[in-house]
């Protein structure tokens, strides 16, 4: 019962112009940002905001699992 009065409310907002209208401007937004080169800015912007995470998260691994290498060639030196 619910669900049939859903639908019949999805039915009538995807009839109404203004649905209609939205889904044409927003398609042509995705059409007219593709052409200036959208996935070059998502991929320099991604790179910015990633990049110092996965340095940290490199770092941390290594320090995390080098430690133990570190402490065996500092005693074998004789530090």
């Amino acid at each position: 019962m619910f669900t049939s009065q859903v639908l019949k409310s999805v039915a009538a907002l995807s009839r109404s112009p203004a649905v209609a209208t939205s889904a044409k401007t927003s398609s042509k937004v995705i059409l007219r940002a593709s052409r200036r080169g959208l996935a070059t800015s998502w991929l320099s912007s991604e790179t910015k905001r990633l990049g110092p995470t996965l340095l940290i998260w490199g770092g941390f691994m290594t320090v995390t699992f080098g430690w133990p290498f570190a402490v065996k060639e500092f005693s074998l030196a004789g530090l």
